[in-house]
């Protein structure tokens, strides 16, 4: 489930912007009224990521982040723009989709997985698709949370994993012959430039894949 960190009034549908500086502002203080954070943070946290690289991630769809000292929690937020806007994506298609998360740097280790499966949810055309059709906060949120991959690679995230502090390797659970293994530490992999450049592995009827999130 993706509920432990967005609701209802987590969702703004058919967002009026003018561009990408214009969505990212409304977003970051929307969610800085929401969640109680100071506004001034949020926003310099998303402008200071994009900075970097854009965020968008083809097919219409951009997930900001930042990592934030002063949070315990995760915050989230969906967004649907109207009209889409140019976001700089690896594909040019211009954004109308934007999931944003903020995320506690103590707990960075949980990030990484946590990022990696909101882009793959975010990249199933199914989803994307009802959710540009989606008539009410309530209808996008249902999409979320019932429209994921099986139900082995779903978005549940425990609290344990959101904010433990554990310091092992992110490691891809299974070595066929031939395949890749990833081997990183998720708490030094978040705090690099390339953040977005999310890698995380699926074994899908006995071989394991390599995704890359741009």
């Amino acid at each position: 489930m993706i509920s432990p960190i967005l609701s209802e009034e987590d969702i703004s549908l058919d967002l009026v912007t003018k561009g990408k500086q214009s969505a990212l502002s409304k977003i970051a203080i929307r969610i800085a009224r929401r969640s109680g954070l100071d506004e001034k943070v949020v926003l310099r946290g998303l402008f200071d990521r994009e900075r970097l690289a854009s965020t968008g991630i083809g097919r219409g769809v951009a997930i900001p982040h930042a990592l934030l000292d002063n949070i315990s929690s995760p915050v989230a937020s969906l967004t649907r723009l109207v009209p889409p806007v140019d976001f700089d994506g690896p594909d040019d298609d211009p954004v109308d989709l934007i999931y944003t998360i903020l995320w506690p740097r103590s707990a960075s280790c949980a990030f990484l997985p946590a990022l990696s499966r909101i882009c793959r949810l975010l990249r199933a055309s199914q989803v994307r698709e009802r959710l540009r059709l989606a008539q009410s906060a309530d209808e996008a949120l249902t999409v979320l949370e019932t429209q994921l991959l099986p139900s082995s690679t779903n978005l549940h995230i425990s609290p344990d994993q959101m904010l433990g502090q554990r310091t092992d390797s992110f490691r891809v659970p299974t070595k066929p012959t031939g395949a890749v293994t990833i081997t990183a530490t998720p708490a030094s992999i978040a705090e690099t430039v390339n953040i977005t450049t999310v890698a995380f592995a699926m074994a899908i009827l006995g071989q394991t894949f390599l995704f890359l999130c741009p």
